[in-house]
């Protein structure tokens, strides 16, 4: 008899306990009805006053427990995290949470619990979403600052190269180019921090810009390739050009000179070949004025002369002869040469 009078007694509106706490609300909500003028004291709706405050106190509690949670996760865990980390807390801190509900409000009505664990549930959802979509706007914020400061390091030295007029190692730079952005993707994908999935999606997104902006420097650099090959082509045609001019105005000069040459050279010869017939003239006339002179004086003198006298002239004669005949043949070469110096020159 004294155990089923000391153990708690269920409440009549469903399976929770009537602990001292609620006893002494239930008491204290009847008399206060009792002493209201007008008011009748119902011992059920005593009893739902008490549910709702304990619940109430219960839930705000639970929620207050649950944000202490959520703020020691993100004081321990650096926002932007993995986003799976905030799911998981908030798992934990929810169940957490559930469990102080149930233990502080285990003297209430099941289904008068329901409604608060709902509202609990729905309270820590939005929390979550919130930190979720705070964690991704810093994941956002992290990517972005993350990829300036790659390109800064890596993409603008490359850059000033590929702007520099004075820079023509087209091959080099194209090759440089390609080399950055592949540097660029490989250092975000290790370096990015936050949500894996967004951190994920913006390295495609980054991949994709990457490949339309290196195509376009690429085009720009093969441009300018193209063009500074055109130049330097002409420039070579005009080098070229210019040294085939200067070639040919060393060879007028040289002709000039030979023919210059040449014709003092003709000059000289016909000059020589005047020379050599006043000679060969006189050398006839003096032959002839000699022969005469001997023969004269061999017709008066033949009876005297002896045989040897006269195989002595006559060897004179034959030597005289020779060294005409002897003239004769140069002034002939001299001709020929000088018809052969005037043909070169009509020649040149």
């Amino acid at each position: 008899m004294l155990h089923s009078k000391l153990t708690p007694k269920r409440s009549f509106v469903g399976q929770g306990f009537v602990t001292g706490e609620a006893l002494a609300t239930l008491v204290e909500e009847y008399i206060q009805a009792a002493n209201s003028p007008g008011a009748v004291p119902v011992v059920e709706s005593a009893w739902n006053v008490f549910t709702k405050t304990k619940c109430t106190q219960t839930l705000n509690d639970a929620k207050a427990l649950y944000d202490g949670g959520i703020r020691e996760f993100k004081e321990k865990v650096c926002l932007p995290c993995d986003d799976r980390k905030i799911r998981n807390a908030h798992q934990d801190y929810l169940l957490e949470a559930l469990t102080f509900f149930e233990t502080e409000a285990e003297d209430t009505a099941v289904m008068a619990r329901w409604m608060y664990i709902e509202e609990l549930a729905n309270y820590t959802d939005e929390a979550e979403s919130a930190l979720l979509r705070e964690n991704n706007n810093l994941t956002e914020e992290q990517c972005s600052d993350l990829m300036k400061t790659l390109r800064v390091v890596w993409l603008d030295p490359v850059l000033k190269d590929v702007h520099d007029p004075n820079d023509h190692e087209f091959l080099i730079l194209e090759e440089r180019l390609r080399s950055v952005y592949q540097k660029l993707d490989s250092d975000f994908k290790q370096q990015a921090k936050g949500d894996k999935s967004l951190c994920s999606n913006l390295a495609y997104i980054y991949e994709l810009q990457h490949f339309e902006e290196m195509k376009k420097h690429l085009a720009r650099l093969r441009t300018r390739r193209k063009y500074y090959e055109d130049i330097s082509s002409e420039r070579a045609a005009r080098e070229a050009e210019a040294e085939e001019t200067e070639r040919l105005r060393d060879e007028n000069l040289h002709l000039v000179e030979d023919r210059k040459e040449i014709e003092g050279k003709i000059t000289r010869l016909e000059e020589k070949h005047i020379e050599d017939q006043r000679n060969i003239k006189r050398m006839v006339e003096e032959q002839m004025r000699t022969q005469k002179e001997q023969a004269e004086a061999a017709i008066s003198e033949a009876r005297e002369r002896s045989t040897a006298e006269k195989e002595r002239y006559l060897r004179q004669q034959r030597d005289l002869q020779a060294q005409i005949d002897a003239a004769k043949r140069k002034q002939q070469q001299d001709e020929q040469t000088i018809k052969n110096l005037r043909d070169r020159l009509r020649r040149m």
